[in-house]
């Protein structure tokens, strides 16, 4: 049987500066609404202990946890030009495809409608949800702002 790993990254638009914070519901959503308010600053104050170091990218802990999350970590990408970083969390690995089913959509219920304030203007991050389905190898939602 495969192995499910389900991967959340945080890529954010390049206009996202100064990000601050209005009521969210769980700890999970307060998380993820740190990590976004530290894209503008590419999750320097995410950045934690040395993880590996590839040709390409080095990875890193983050500092910040999601709760549950089996990994937290911000990677840092070889760019001539300018300075690329991502932030991802590991939430599941499991051969039980209804468990990360269902995970998954926890995950994107909490995602779906976060509201985030920015500068003057409040971002409410949207995705369509497709479901998953145990003949593919990855399902994903892009959140919009």
């Amino acid at each position: 049987m495969k192995k499910i790993i389900l991967c959340l990254s945080c890529f954010l638009s390049a206009y996202v500066i100064n990000a601050q914070i209005i009521p969210v519901k769980n700890s999970f959503q307060a998380d993820m609404a740190k990590v976004i308010a530290d894209y503008p600053n590419h999750f320097k104050n995410l950045v934690g202990e040395l993880l590996v170091e590839n040709p390409q990218s080095t990875d890193y802990i983050s500092l910040l946890s999601l709760k549950d999350a089996e990994e937290c970590i911000v990677t840092k990408y070889s760019a001539a030009c300018k300075e690329i970083v991502s932030w991802q969390a590991r939430m599941l690995t499991t051969e039980n495809f209804d468990e990360a089913e269902k995970k998954f959509r926890t995950i994107y219920n909490s995602l779906n409608n976060l509201s985030v304030s920015v500068d003057a203007s409040k971002l409410i991050f949207k995705a369509g949800y497709e479901k998953p389905e145990g003949v593919k190898k990855f399902t994903s939602s892009f959140f919009t702002r």
